[in-house]
C-alpha cells in the first residue's frame, strides 16, 4: 500500500501546478493501472492519485497496480469521518459509491498544494497529451466534456437522447478543476454525499445529474474537441481511424483519450454492456473499432491476475449478509429519514460487530405490528413479481408472505438471511465448518457447494464460507446464513482440482493451514490431468457426489476417495415466476435444458437440438427451450448453436444468467427436461428439475445414474466413444457417451403422445429425489465425517 505526504513529494512549500486522479475499487485494478500507465506515457511529470474505496492501510492490492506509477490512498484520506464513510459504503454500490467521493478527492488534492486536478474515470486509456484541458480548467474554474456535441438522431437506435437526459448533459469520466472552483466542490460534495444514486427514474444519476446545474451558477468551460471522451454515445458522430504512423485519430485529428465505458475484455467485440439493441453503432461495421476493442481486451487480460482479482470489499458484511440493492435502499431511506428529523441513523454495515446490528435492524417489523420485515418489504418493493403474487404485504397478505419465503427463501430469490441473523462467532471451539468454494454460480460444482452447506445445516453444525471465485460464478446468492473468516477446524473445498491449485497460490489458504481439510471434487472424463494431481497434497480426504467421479478419482488418488450422500430438497410449492417472467415466448408442450458454454462439447446442445428436430416439426405445438451462460467463452460453438436453430421458431435460446428464483422456476415450467450429455460428473439440473415433479430424458451414462433409473426416467442408450480433440482439458482417448439421438427423439416422442405419461413420471422422479436426498442420511454422514477427521464430537443437535 502506497501512502504519500504531497509536501514531502514536490518539496516543502513548493506547489505542484497539475494532478491527475482517479477512484474506483481493487477488482478494477487492471483498468487502473492502464490509465495510469497511459497518462504516465504523455505526462511523466505529473503525478497521478488513485483513491481505491474498499482499500486499507494494509490491505492487498493486485500487482498491476501497486507496480504502476501512481499513489494509492484509502478512504480515510479524505475529509470525513470514518462513520459517515462506512454509513455511504452500506448505501451506495461500488459505482454510486465511487462517484460520489469525486468532489471529496479534488478537494482533498487542491487542499495540498496542488492547483488543478483533472480527473478521469478508471476505464479510460490516454493517446495524446492533455495540456489543453489544463489549461481550461487554469483559465476557468471547471472544464467539462459532453456526451454529444450535435443533436441526436431521432431514429429509435441506442443510445438515444432519452438516456442522456435521463444521465446528464455532461459526461463525469473526465472533469477538471482548479482552486477557484471551491464553491462547485461545496455544492457537488453537500449532494453527491446522499443523493448520488443511480435512480434515472427519480433523476438522479450518481454524481452527473447534479453538474447539468454548473452553466448556471458556476464558471466553468465546455470543451468542445472531439478528441475527448470518445465513447459509445458519441462515436456516431465521430470518426475513429489509425493514420499512417499508427496513432489513433478522430476526425483525422489525434485521439485524446478513449472512455471505455461498460466494455468488458470477455467480450472483446462488444462495444458496452449499456448499449442494448438496436445499436446506433455496430462494431463490425467498422473495423479501427473493433480493432481498439480487441487491443484494449488483450492490454486487461494480460494484467489480470492468474489466480483472479480480489471481491469487492463492501460487497457484503462480515456476518454474511449480502448487501443487495433492497438492503441498500432501505438503508439509504433510513439515514435520509433520521437526518430529516435530527436523530441518529441504524449501524451501518461494517461496525465492530460485523454488521449485525443493521442485520438486526432489517428483520424488525417494517410497520408497529406488521409481521413482515423491514427486509422483506423492501425486497416486495423492488420486485415487480412479488407485488402481482403479494397484494397487501404489510396487511391481509402478510402472514402469507412470511409464510412462502419461510417454506421456500428461493422465491424471492433470497437467502435464509431474509428470516433470520447469521450464528455469532464461534466460542470455545463449538463444531464447525469452513466452506470456501465457487457457491454462487450456474455451475454443477457451485451446486454441489450449496449443497455441501445444506448437510452442515441440517447436521446442526455452525459454517463460515467464503467464495474467490472470478465474476462468471457470481450470478447467485449463497444459501448459508454465514460467519466470517476460518474458525473451524474442518475446512472443506468444493471446488474443482484445478481451482485448489488456483487457489492455493492465494494467501487466504493460510486461514487452513492448520485445519483438516477435504475436497469435494467433481470430474466427468478419463483420469485427471497429471498438472491437477498435486491437488491431493493440499487435502487429507476427497469427496465426491457420484460413483461415477470416484471411479475417475481413485486410480491416480493417495488419499481417501468418499462418495457422499445427495441432498436435493424439493420445493414445497411453485415458484410464482411464469414463462414470460424467464423471458420464454414459446407456447405448448416445451422441452427445456440448461448448460454453461465452457462445458459446451461435454453438454452436447447440439445433439439435443439434432434429436428435436428428428422428432418435431414446427406445426407440432412443441417447443425447445434452451438456457445457457458464457457464450461469450465459445463464440464458435455459439454460433454453431445458433445457425442449427435459425430455421425453427419452436426453439429458444436464452442466454443469460438467472437467478435462484428463476433458475427453480425453469425447471418447474418446462414440461420435460432433457440432457443428451456426454457425461456429467452428477448432472444437479436433471436432479433439480426431478425434485420439481418434471420428467426428464437422459443419457443413461455417468453420474446422473446414482438418481436416475427407468422406472421413473426414460434414459437415452449410448456407446461409448474416444472424447477426441478440441475438447480441454479431457484426454482424447478418454471414454465419453454418443447418445443415440433416434431413441432419443422418441423418448421425446413418447412423453408428448402418450396421455398422463408426464404427470406419472414427474411424480415419480419427485419421489426419487426426496428418497435419494433424504436430509438426515446426509447430516449423518457429514457429521461422521467431521468427527473422524476433527477428532471433535458433535451430534446432531
Amino acid at each position: 500500500m502506497h501512502e504519500y505526504d504531497l509536501q514531502a513529494m514536490n518539496g516543502a512549500g513548493a506547489a505542484e501546478p497539475r494532478r491527475l486522479c482517479t477512484i474506483a475499487a481493487r477488482n478494477y485494478a487492471p483498468s487502473i493501472a492502464l490509465l495510469v500507465r497511459t497518462f504516465a506515457t504523455h505526462h511523466p511529470d505529473i503525478p497521478v492519485t488513485v483513491l481505491v474505496v474498499d482499500a486499507t492501510q494494509d490491505g492487498w492490492l493486485p500487482d498491476c497496480l501497486t507496480d504502476s506509477p501512481c499513489e494509492v490512498v484509502t478512504p480515510d484520506a479524505l475529509s470525513m469521518s470514518r462513520e459517515a464513510f462506512l454509513r455511504m459504503a452500506t448505501y451506495y454500490d461500488v459505482t454510486e459509491l465511487s462517484t460520489a467521493l469525486k468532489p471529496f478527492l479534488l478537494r482533498h488534492l487542491l487542499e495540498h498544494d496542488c492547483e488543478r486536478v483533472m480527473y478521469l474515470d478508471p476505464d479510460i486509456e490516454v493517446y495524446a497529451p492533455l495540456d489543453e484541458l489544463f489549461r481550461a480548467a487554469e483559465q476557468h474554474q471547471i472544464a467539462l466534456t459532453p456526451h454529444v456535441l450535435h443533436p441526436m438522431p431521432r431514429d429509435g437506435l441506442n443510445i438515444g437522447e432519452e438516456t442522456i437526459m435521463s444521465s446528464g448533459q455532461f459526461n463525469l469520466g473526465f472533469i477538471c478543476v482548479s482552486r477557484k472552483a471551491d464553491a462547485f466542490l461545496d455544492y457537488w460534495s453537500e449532494r453527491t454525499r446522499l443523493y448520488a444514486l443511480a435512480e434515472q427514474g427519480h433523476q438522479y444519476f450518481t454524481d452527473q445529474r447534479w453538474v447539468d446545474a454548473v452553466p448556471a451558477l458556476f464558471d466553468h468551460i465546455v470543451c468542445r474537441n472531439p478528441a475527448y471522451n470518445v465513447a459509445h454515445w458519441n462515436l456516431h458522430e465521430r470518426v475513429l481511424d489509425v493514420d499512417e504512423s499508427g496513432c489513433w485519430t478522430v476526425d483525422g485529428a489525434p485521439l485524446g483519450f478513449f472512455h471505455f465505458s461498460g466494455h468488458d475484455a470477455s467480450e472483446p467485440t462488444r462495444l458496452s454492456k449499456f448499449v442494448v439493441p438496436p445499436e446506433r453503432v455496430r462494431v463490425e461495421q467498422h473495423p479501427a473499432l473493433e480493432r481498439m476493442l480487441r487491443e484494449r481486451s488483450a492490454r486487461v487480460v494480460a494484467l489480470t491476475p492468474e489466480h483472479g482479482l480480489p471481491p469487492y470489499g463492501w460487497k457484503r458484511t462480515a456476518s454474511g449478509l449480502d448487501l443487495t440493492r433492497a438492503v441498500r435502499r432501505t438503508y439509504w431511506d433510513a439515514v435520509r429519514d433520521a437526518e430529516a428529523a435530527g436523530r441518529l441513523p441504524p449501524s451501518h454495515a461494517f461496525d465492530d460487530e460485523g454488521g449485525r446490528a443493521l442485520t438486526d435492524w432489517l428483520l424488525e417489523p417494517a410497520t408497529p405490528g406488521s409481521v413482515v420485515s423491514r427486509f422483506l418489504y423492501a425486497l416486495w418493493c423492488e420486485h415487480a413479481h412479488l407485488q402481482r403474487v403479494i397484494q397487501d404485504p404489510l396487511g391481509a397478505d402478510g402472514e402469507h408472505f412470511v409464510d412462502t419465503a419461510r417454506e421456500d427463501p428461493t422465491i424471492l430469490g433470497l437467502t435464509p438471511l431474509a428470516l433470520r441473523p447469521p450464528p455469532r462467532p464461534p466460542k470455545g471451539g463449538l463444531p464447525g465448518v469452513n466452506l470456501v468454494g465457487c457457491l454462487e454460480g450456474e455451475t454443477g460444482v457451485a451446486a454441489v457447494g450449496r449443497m455441501l452447506a445444506r448437510m452442515v445445516g441440517s447436521a446442526g453444525l455452525s459454517i463460515a464460507t467464503s467464495s474467490p471465485c472470478p465474476p462468471e460464478h457470481g450470478s447467485r446468492l449463497r444459501d448459508p446464513a454465514t460467519i466470517s473468516g476460518a474458525p473451524f477446524r474442518l475446512s472443506v473445498f468444493a471446488m474443482s482440482s484445478g481451482d485448489l491449485l488456483r487457489f492455493a497460490n492465494r494467501p487466504e489458504l493460510s486461514d487452513h493451514a492448520d485445519r483438516k481439510r477435504a475436497g469435494s471434487w467433481s470430474w466427468e472424463v478419463g483420469g485427471l490431468p497429471e498438472w491437477m494431481l498435486p491437488a491431493f497434497d493440499l487435502v487429507d480426504e476427497v469427496w465426491c457426489a457420484s460413483e461415477h467421479v470416484r471411479s475417475l478419482l481413485l486410480p491416480n488418488a493417495d488419499k481417501p476417495v468418499l462418495k457422499h450422500p445427495l441432498m436435493i430438497t424439493p420445493p414445497s410449492r411453485a415458484p410464482s415466476l411464469n414463462r414470460s417472467d424467464l423471458g420464454i415466448t414459446l407456447e405448448g408442450f416445451l422441452f427445456g435444458f440448461v448448460f454453461d458454454f465452457r462445458s459446451v462439447a461435454r453438454k452436447n446442445p447440439l445433439g439435443l437440438i439434432d434429436a428435436y428436430l428428428r422428432g418435431f416439426s414446427p406445426s407440432d405445438g412443441c417447443g425447445l427451450v434452451l438456457k445457457s451462460v458464457n457464450s461469450a467463452s465459445a463464440p464458435e460453438q455459439a454460433a454453431a448453436v445458433e445457425a442449427a436453430v435459425e430455421a425453427r421458431p419452436d426453439v429458444q435460446l436464452l442466454d443469460r444468467p438467472f437467478s435462484e428464483a428463476e433458475m427453480r422456476a425453469f425447471f418447474h415450467r418446462v414440461d420435460c427436461y432433457t440432457s443428451l450429455h456426454r457425461s456429467e460428473g452428477l448432472g444437479v439440473s436433471i436432479a433439480m428439475a426431478m425434485a420439481a415433479g418434471t420428467p426428464a430424458i437422459a443419457t443413461g451414462w455417468s453420474g446422473n445414474m446414482e438418481f436416475m433409473t427407468p422406472d421413473e426416467s426414460l434414459l437415452v442408450p449410448c456407446s461409448l466413444v474416444a472424447v477426441g480433440p478440441d475438447a480441454a482439458p479431457y484426454a482424447e482417448d478418454a471414454p465419453w457417451a454418443d447418445p443415440d439421438l433416434d431413441a432419443a427423439a422418441e423418448a421425446m416422442r413418447r412423453v408428448v403422445d402418450t396421455p398422463g405419461l408426464p404427470d406419472s413420471l414427474g411424480e415419480k422422479a419427485r419421489r426419487r429425489i426426496a428418497a435419494v436426498g433424504e436430509a438426515a442420511t446426509s447430516a449423518q454422514w457429514f457429521v461422521d465425517r467431521f468427527e473422524a477427521l476433527t477428532g471433535i464430537e458433535a451430534g446432531l443437535r
